[in-house]
């Protein structure tokens, strides 16, 4: 497993949440198998459920992000930890000239999701039925059920 960790750890090694995800990465055991990636939310495992989920962006998956993952699997008390994050970027689908400029692309930024030790990705597609749905049936049909 190879670990990657942004150059401010390396300049600042006195920081609590720098030490922390250093001494994550360290414990966590080489991945078996390649991370899990479910794009269809509907049809999600059963093995998915009772996750607790990060839902964002997550581009270039910074120190704060890796913060925010330590914490989840505070809360997760060892259920796994997954990230929901749309594939295209909502801009691309609402304002597609206004595509914002991405710093881990596809593949990289599962890459990073894996390195980091993230358990499994809900990447569905961002299209105009993600987009018509409301905050209430995202709740209940994605994230409840």
């Amino acid at each position: 497993m190879t670990i990657t960790i942004a150059r401010s750890v390396r300049s600042h090694p006195e920081s609590r949440v720098d030490r922390e995800f250093a001494n994550e990465a360290r414990r966590s055991a080489p991945r078996t198998a390649p991370l899990p990636v479910v794009r269809n939310l509907a049809a999600a495992p059963a093995w998915s459920r009772g996750a607790v989920v990060m839902i964002g962006n997550f581009d270039g998956f910074h120190l704060g992000h890796r913060a925010l993952l330590n914490k989840a699997r505070t809360v997760a008390r060892g259920r796994p930890v997954a990230i929901l994050t749309p594939d295209p970027h909502p801009t691309c689908f609402f304002a597609p000239e206004s595509a914002p400029f991405q710093l881990s692309p596809g593949r990289m930024k599962l890459r990073l999701f894996e390195e980091a030790g993230v358990d499994f990705v809900f990447l569905p597609r961002f299209d105009r039925r993600f987009a018509v749905t409301t905050a209430h049936q995202f709740v209940n049909d994605v994230l409840i059920r």
